[in-house]
């Protein structure tokens, strides 16, 4: 059992006793504090605090970058401290308030939110977006900072979901929405223009890519900037005429698909093929000096950087989204 000494805004602090294993994060929320957290499994970064004086244990703060991990920041859903810590609530991402420009329903599973740009942000971060003071989730950026007035994400449809249903039938132009952010690191560098770009992902995966790859482009990347997609069917694909204006505009990018359900006639169409890791063999065979980016579902990020390790890729290299696998 250990200890934790909250410190809340008015500076009173609370001692707080930890039951065996118990995180930070719940050892709050049972005792009634109120602390953001989303995902609760590191990803979404929303329940980040900040300790002061005290040891942070390390898996508390994977993913984190190294000025936040200096100043002391550390995700409560993580942290199974072993002695006590001094925690406060972290101001690093407060909340914003947005506004809900277009919902567009792209397909059965997909749909297109636009919000009014409330925060500055790189194409492929991702913010959290919250329904309720309770209930959040994470999505990735599909939009341009610079080139678009609006921030957009891809809402995929899970029918006993908590969030995306409320996106698909309740969520209307012109309301209010809170969103918290941005983070992670999955964003293009223009230190080396001419360096090849590997872009992969599922589903939605598209979402962040495709805001990775117009950022690229429209930075005057000159290398060859190579977007493989996968999907279960051909109805689980979207974003095709966008992408197509896209190749047009930019004839360094090209755009692959593999879909696991393809019939043999389609399978032995050129653009396409049934497993997404050795269609990315065949495409790309030496990834040595290659900026990849990965986004999806998390075995599919970590079996193709594993891949892309093994055909060359520095892993400093291989940067990921990994889409969390809980329905949202």
């Amino acid at each position: 059992m250990s200890e934790i000494y909250f410190k809340r805004a008015d500076d009173q602090v609370e001692k707080i006793s930890l039951g065996q294993g118990e995180t930070v994060l719940n050892g709050l929320l049972n005792r009634g504090v109120d602390v953001p957290y989303g995902c609760l499994t590191g990803v979404c970064q929303s329940c980040l605090l900040k300790s002061s004086d005290s040891e942070i244990p390390e898996e508390s703060q994977r993913g984190l970058s190294a000025s936040q991990k200096k100043m002391g920041y550390f995700l409560s859903c993580c942290c199974r401290p072993k002695e006590a810590m001094i925690v406060s609530l972290s101001n690093l991402f407060k909340k914003e308030t947005s506004q809900v420009l277009e919902k567009k329903i792209l397909s059965d599973q997909v749909a297109r939110l636009r919000i009014s740009k409330a925060l500055c942000y790189r194409s492929g971060q991702f913010l959290t977006l919250w329904k309720s003071q309770d209930v959040a989730r994470t999505y990735s950026i599909a939009s341009h900072p610079s080139h678009d007035d609006f921030i957009e994400f891809h809402v995929r449809l899970y029918d006993n979901g908590v969030f995306s249903p409320w996106v698909f039938d309740e969520l209307n132009v012109g309301d209010e929405i809170e969103i918290q952010g941005p983070m992670g690191q999955c964003f293009y560098n223009a230190n080396t223009k001419d360096q090849t770009l590997f872009l992969s992902g599922i589903g939605t995966g598209l979402a962040p890519l495709y805001g990775i790859a117009r950022d690229a482009l429209l930075s005057g990347h000159t290398g060859r900037i190579l977007l493989l997609l996968g999907s279960r069917s051909k109805q689980g694909l979207y974003y095709q005429e966008e992408l197509k204006a896209l190749q047009r505009d930019y004839p360094q990018l090209e755009v692959k698909y593999s879909i696991a359900e393809l019939d043999s006639d389609e399978a032995a169409i050129k653009s396409h093929s049934r497993d997404i890791y050795s269609y990315a063999k065949a495409l790309i065979p030496d990834l040595a000096g290659t900026k990849v980016f990965l986004c999806g579902g998390e075995s599919f990020v970590r079996k193709m950087r594993k891949q892309c390790f093994l055909n060359g890729a520095n892993m400093d290299d291989i940067a990921s989204d990994i889409f969390l696998c809980f329905p949202s």
